[in-house]
C-alpha cells in the first residue's frame, strides 16, 4: 500500500512547525518553508513521486524508490553530484555543503518503522498535514476541494459502499 503526505493549504497558518520539528530531528530541516510571492509561507516537501525522476537520475543509487512507497536516500552512496537537485521540478533535494550529501523527506523513516505518522503531520496544530493510504487522502483532499468550491458540506461514502452498487 502506497502512503502520502500533503498539506491542506486552507488549514496551514505558517506556523513553521513542520519545518521546525524536522529540523529538530535531522538536525537539518528536510521540509522547507518559503515565502510565495504574496508574502504566504508554503510548506515546500518531497512529495514522493510516483517515477521520481530523482532516482532516475542518480548515478549511485543514493535516491531510491522503496516499492510503491516513499523515496528514500542512502547517505553513504551519495557523492554530492547534485543531479537529483536538477532534475526535481519541486526543488525538494537539498545538499548539505558541510557534509557533502543530499537530503530531503523521508517521511520519518525511523517513526514509519514503528507504524507512526511523519512526525510533522503528527504535530502540525491545525491538522493542515494529511497522511495515509494514498486512497484515503485522495479522497479527503477530494471532499474538502469539492466543499470549498460549492460551500457545501461533503458526506463520503464507506469505503465498502460503491455507486451503483444496490447491495445484493
Amino acid at each position: 500500500m502506497t502512503k502520502v503526505k500533503i498539506v491542506d493549504m486552507e488549514r496551514c497558518i505558517g506556523c513553521e512547525v513542520c519545518e521546525k520539528v524536522c529540523e529538530f530531528l535531522n538536525s537539518k530541516p528536510r521540509a522547507k518553508i518559503i515565502a510565495a510571492n504574496d508574502g504566504v509561507l508554503v510548506p515546500v516537501t518531497c512529495l514522493h513521486c510516483t517515477v521520481p525522476v530523482c532516482v532516475n537520475v542518480c548515478p549511485t543509487g543514493a535516491v531510491y524508490k522503496e516499492g510503491e512507497g516513499p523515496v528514500r536516500f542512502r547517505r553513504n552512496r551519495c557523492i554530492g553530484c547534485r543531479l537529483c537537485v536538477a532534475a526535481c521540478p519541486f526543488g525538494v533535494p537539498d545538499i548539505d555543503l558541510a557534509k557533502g550529501f543530499m537530503t530531503k523527506c523521508d517521511l520519518c523513516m525511523e517513526r514509519s518503522r514503528d507504524d507512526l505518522p511523519p512526525a510533522c503531520v503528527e504535530l502540525c496544530p491545525t491538522g493542515a498535514m494529511m497522511y495515509g493510504e494514498y486512497e484515503e487522502v485522495v479522497e479527503r483532499s477530494k471532499s474538502k476541494t469539492v466543499s470549498l468550491l460549492t460551500g457545501k458540506r461533503v458526506i463520503q461514502r464507506e469505503p465498502e459502499r460503491k455507486a451503483g452498487h444496490r447491495g445484493d
